[in-house]
This record gives C-alpha cells, sequence and structure tokens, in this order.
C-alpha cells in the first residue's frame, strides 16, 4: 500500500514498532485503525521491557493525526492518549489515562521519531524520548471501508 493509496484508503490497519531492538530496551507497539476522513486513529498499544526492571503496559489509544508542510517534506504528526483497558465503565473520579504519545512519521507513514510517557504502576510516570519508529504492517479491507461507510 503506497503512500497515496494511505491518504485516500478511508480507513486502514497499521502496526508499528517503536524503539530501538536493542536487548532490555523498551518497546512500544502499536495496532491501530487509521481514519483518513476525520484523520482519527483508535487502536491498542503496549509499552513493554524485558529482564529486571520488567515493563508491561496495556491501553486503549486514540487520537488524531494532521500533516506538517516543509519546503520540500511533508511529515504526518500524530497525538495520542492511551487510557488502562477497564472492562465496563470506570469509577468516576478514576484517571484511567496510562500513555501519552506523540510520534513524527515521513511522508509515507513508514519511519520516524516518536517521544512517549507511560504511567508505571505507582502512578509515576516515565519519558521515553527520541524513539526510532518503523513500520511493521498495514492492511486495507474491504469489511473496514463497509464499517466506516455505514
Amino acid at each position: 500500500m503506497g503512500t497515496r493509496d494511505m491518504q485516500t484508503a478511508g480507513v486502514f490497519l497499521a502496526r508499528y514498532r517503536i524503539g530501538n531492538q536493542r536487548p532490555g530496551s523498551k518497546a512500544f507497539e502499536l495496532n491501530v485503525l487509521v481514519g483518513t476522513a476525520a484523520k482519527t486513529i483508535a487502536g491498542q498499544g503496549r509499552v513493554s521491557q524485558d529482564g529486571d526492571s520488567a515493563v508491561n503496559i496495556q491501553s486503549m489509544i486514540a487520537g488524531e493525526y494532521q500533516y506538517q508542510y516543509g519546503i520540500k517534506t511533508c511529515h504526518i504528526m500524530l497525538e495520542l492518549k492511551g487510557n488502562h483497558p477497564f472492562p465496563g465503565v470506570p469509577p468516576v473520579g478514576l484517571d484511567m489515562q496510562n500513555i501519552s504519545a506523540s510520534i513524527l512519521l515521513n511522508e509515507g507513514w513508514k519511519t520516524g521519531i516518536a517521544s512517549y510517557r507511560y504511567k508505571e504502576k505507582d502512578g509515576n510516570w516515565v519519558d521515553v524520548e527520541s524513539q526510532p519508529v518503523q513500520l511493521l504492517e498495514v492492511k486495507q479491507d474491504a469489511r473496514f471501508q463497509q464499517q466506516a461507510a455505514g
């Protein structure tokens, strides 16, 4: 699926990996649906890290994107927020947000750079800066188009 196809797809599924892929480093994986008409993003995310300081943060992701044009370049800026998955309606006053991310992708949606933060179980936020982003998979499916239209 090329850049032009992604911009006009209506809805497409994208899977990204954020992180440097070194042993013991943090990895942020995103599986999201991108709606091109409203420039919205929704899906799931997971921050993980193996080793002594193991991390496993799962989140329901939502956000928006916009194009940023330069003289010779075009980038896509994604602003995402994530909430801890909760069965049913969460209690009133409970802060469910556990991830916040800013991702700058190249015009082809394939690579970029990201900074994100996640909330640990103790409530402290951890910042992760300037991480490489790589598109692992993209799909356009007629079922997505039918659901978006209906």
